[in-house]
């Protein structure tokens, strides 16, 4: 088979072309830079992490607690509400637990919270002492609040909410109610 210099010319660019399309592919899906793939400090979002394992275990252990006593002492006065109380503290912290864990990983750092979410996120921030005010509360009042929470964290300040924010914020203030 012969071949025409133009015709060489064609073959030999799209087999670079493609040589370059296959290099930058994983399970067939084009991999893009991502430019806020650092978004997050990985020391800090680990510390996160563990932050949120802890709370977690403790909760876990608190009910554990009450559980046990529960099964040997059924009609114990602290294996009612008490009981349910640590229970649904223990769900929290592992559902919470779970959202960092996923909030934080590399496919989704990059979302930001929903503005439905900024209400729950300013209640959290006025149970932590960073905003004051619950009535009309203007997102740039939400991400100044936000912007202390963080540096009292130390964590980058950002001009943008994200949902590990949010969640990191709802850890803070689960911790915080059950101090």
């Amino acid at each position: 088979m012969k071949f025409s210099l133009n015709q060489f010319i064609c073959l030999s660019l799209f087999g670079v072309i493609s040589w370059n399309v296959a290099a930058n592919t994983k399970d067939g899906r084009l991999m893009e830079e991502n430019p806020l793939s650092n978004l997050f400090d990985q020391q800090a979002t680990e510390q996160l992490f563990d932050k949120a394992y802890d709370y977690k275990a403790k909760a876990y252990g608190d009910y554990a607690v009450l559980f046990n006593l529960c099964q040997k002492e059924p009609e114990h006065a602290r294996c009612g509400e008490e009981l349910e109380f640590h229970k649904a503290a223990y769900n929290r912290a592992k559902a919470t637990h779970e959202a960092i864990i996923m909030a934080g990983s590399e496919p989704y750092q990059d979302l930001k919270l929903p503005a439905v979410a900024y209400q729950q996120l300013s209640d959290e921030l006025i149970q932590l002492g960073y905003l004051t005010n619950a009535e009309n509360i203007r997102v740039d009042q939400i991400v100044t609040a936000l912007n202390q929470w963080l540096a009292d964290h130390n964590l980058e300040p950002t001009h943008d909410i994200y949902l590990l924010h949010g969640y990191a914020v709802s850890l803070d203030a689960l911790i915080n109610s059950h101090s």
